[in-house]
């Protein structure tokens, strides 16, 4: 999304308040199927990542985004500051 040329991310206008009230109404439909949402921030991204986990064996069923994509992310990441690095 963009506006008037400044890159926005989906999720810059949300406030917490809201984010929590969305998180609990996520939670209240999951629950009908044994799960919940749970939301992390990755500190060297700075993205959020949401859990879906099941109720009774506390066993992590999927991750947005993967843990592989994170690690990809962050080596690209690492790559792009060493290039940076290089050129000052």
């Amino acid at each position: 999304m963009q506006t008037r040329g400044r890159r926005t991310s989906p999720h810059e206008g949300a406030q917490p308040p809201d984010l929590e009230r969305i998180g609990e109404e996520l939670n209240r439909y999951m629950r009908m199927f044994n799960t919940y949402l749970a939301f992390e921030i990755d500190r060297p991204s700075n993205r959020i990542i949401i859990k879906i986990i099941d109720t009774e064996t506390k066993e992590v069923i999927r991750q947005i985004p993967p843990e592989e994509m994170l690690r990809i992310m962050h080596n690209i990441d690492e790559l792009l500051g060493l290039l940076v690095d290089e050129r000052v």
